[in-house]
């Protein structure tokens, strides 16, 4: 048999060398592969909560990852979901997240009606404060029913009241032609005597100047971005009609196909960007009403006696029907807000 030399030697353990990298290659690049999530948001681009708080969250996960976990945000509904469907787009893992927007998910998940019912709540950290309170009754059995992951919960801005010519006082809406955009509001409006009218959120601008409506509810970073000061006089503020808390989710499948070191990273983030957001709820509605005064519209704050009357109006013709639908577990939940906020 005749012996190696030197040179044959060392073509033998390159040659090996070569082949053991060839090997570990595609080994080491499925374990480097990028993940990326799709994000499927309600709200549109312009809006503030995408460009200070959503956007800037993605960009930490990726920039903490090491680019390793990037999440591609699509707003105004990008992805194709309808605003109803974002529960059933999570469970049937058609998105990896989502922002649910409670006011448009209420058919899907009833009791979720809690948040969004008129005058229940007077600011953002009330809502916080009472969604907590029923944690173990609404966010557990979310989670469960709809296979998904809550990151985080954030109250947006007050809903407020517009109206096309000049009111002074909030009994100056009966009889108008108010916008709603969900049935708990609806209730309200006509049992204030005012009419109902479903405007989409999009048509709001277009409803107001062209007189389809004389009134209408929404928020303040809607109606400042979308210039309502050209097409409306007034609005009246401080009634707690609705806060639309917005609950970020994760598909429960995406969620545990994630390696736990980025489910790690989007808890501590959540921790961070969750309260940033009702921070940013609450400094939103003074901004825009600071805009709205120096576009020549009239902010009128309710006065304790209107804030009580409207309360009285939801507590009687709102609330109960809430409760008659919901049961025990929609009595308990009234109940159990009412208790927390009861310093209030």
């Amino acid at each position: 048999m005749r012996k190696s030399t030197g040179k044959e030697s060392l073509i033998f353990k390159t040659a090996v060398l070569l082949i053991t990298i060839l090997i570990a290659v595609p080994a080491a690049s499925a374990v480097a592969k990028e993940i990326v999530w799709r994000w499927d948001i309600q709200i549109p681009a312009t809006h503030v909560y995408v460009k200070e708080i959503y956007i800037p969250f993605t960009e930490e996960v990726s920039a903490r990852s090491g680019g390793a976990f990037k999440i591609a945000t699509f707003p105004s509904s990008g992805t194709g979901l309808k605003p109803s469907t974002q529960l059933r787009g999570l469970k049937n893992n058609m998105i990896d997240m989502s922002e649910v927007n409670t006011g448009w998910n209420t058919g899907d998940e009833p009791l979720l009606s809690i948040v969004s019912l008129p005058c229940l709540f007077h600011n953002q950290q009330e809502v916080a404060k009472g969604l907590k309170s029923v944690e173990d009754i609404l966010v557990k059995d979310l989670e469960q029913k709809w296979d998904m992951k809550i990151l985080w919960i954030s109250p947006i801005d007050e809903q407020i009241i517009f109206t096309v010519k000049p009111i002074t006082k909030l009994a100056d809406i009966k009889n108008k032609k108010t916008r709603t955009y969900q049935r708990w509001l609806e209730l309200w409006v006509n049992a204030m005597g005012a009419r109902s009218v479903n405007v989409p959120y999009g048509e709001q601008y277009s409803a107001f100047q062209r007189n389809l409506i004389d009134a209408g509810i929404t928020g303040s970073a809607t109606a400042g971005p979308m210039k309502f000061y050209e097409v409306v006089s007034t609005t009246l503020v401080d009634l707690g009609l609705d806060f639309i808390p917005f609950f970020i989710c994760a598909s429960g499948k995406s969620w545990r196909e994630l390696p736990k070191e980025h489910q790690d990273l989007l808890m501590e983030l959540a921790k961070k960007y969750g309260p940033q957001q009702i921070v940013k709820a609450a400094a939103v509605q003074g901004k825009y009403y600071e805009e709205f005064k120096s576009k020549g519209m009239t902010i009128i704050r309710a006065t304790a006696e209107e804030k009580k009357h409207a309360r009285e109006v939801a507590k009687e013709n709102v609330w109960p029907v809430f409760v008659k639908e919901q049961g025990a577990a929609g009595a308990q939940m009234i109940e159990r807000v009412q208790k927390a906020l009861a310093a209030r």
